[in-house]
């Protein structure tokens, strides 16, 4: 279990988060970018898929206690993320007894806008699936975001297939809870040169249904749907649908 603490003037926050799902990392953990000797790294370890977060906090004399779902991942690399990626989705769910990672990035202009998809599933704390090379990605229903101008869908869609079998995880956006044009907060001179040199980058989340569904042999055996969060970062200009 990994314990928090954190405290601010009156106010006074403990979490401990207990992991239910064991520590993941897609293959090495590491996606490289570019040329063998001159590539770049992102680096990415979820050691909390799923857990039991724990949390007591205090306001002045007042103590409360409460628990959910809790998770726990880290990130790192030798360059800025912006520099690698133009956009990604990124989602993760806890939906019956299965727990979804899954998230769909594109590579910026300078190494062609290639894809990568990271996907891990979990049924009963135990991890079945993680192999991308069997998970295809769909977004339908896409519009332009009108604060940030960036393609948004209202449908994201990972299928796993193996054999037989097909797993369908479905996130539906009801709501977008998040738009943040991310220069908005900058200091002036970081707002003149993002300007000068054209970054607009924008970060969006949203909440709605996940639905998981799996298919034996073409014949749906199982279907549970609940409700997730999930986000897409675009750091680069959105792109003409033929890019």
């Amino acid at each position: 279990s990994l314990p928090y603490h954190a405290a601010i003037e009156e106010i006074s926050v403990d979490i401990e988060l207990t992991g239910e799902v064991p520590a993941w990392r897609p293959k090495s953990g590491h996606l490289y970018f570019g040329a063998e000797g001159r590539e770049k790294l992102f680096a990415w370890l979820p050691s909390v898929p799923h857990g039991l977060a724990s949390v007591r906090y205090r306001i002045g004399d007042e103590e409360h206690r409460s628990s959910g779902s809790g998770y726990h991942d880290h990130n790192w690399g030798d360059v800025p993320m912006q520099t690698l990626m133009h956009n990604w989705y990124w989602a993760r769910a806890s939906v019956g007894p299965y727990t979804i990672i899954a998230s769909h990035i594109t590579a910026t202009a300078a190494y062609g806008y290639e894809t990568q998809i990271v996907y891990m599933l979990a049924k009963d704390g135990r991890i079945i699936a993680d192999d991308d090379a069997k998970v295809s990605f769909e977004s339908d229903h896409v519009a332009i975001d009108g604060k940030t101008g960036k393609p948004v869908a209202d449908v994201t869609r990972y299928t796993y297939h193996d054999a037989d079998t097909s797993i369908v995880v479905s996130f539906e956006r009801q709501k977008t809870i998040l738009q943040a044009i991310l220069t908005d907060r900058a200091p002036l001179l970081k707002r003149i040169i993002a300007q000068l040199i054209g970054f607009d980058g924008a970060y969006h989340r949203f909440t709605g249904k996940v639905t998981v569904e799996k298919f034996e042999g073409g014949v749906r055996v199982e279907r549970f749907e609940d409700h997730a969060i999930w986000e897409l970062m675009y750091f680069g200009k959105a792109r003409d649908p033929g890019d």
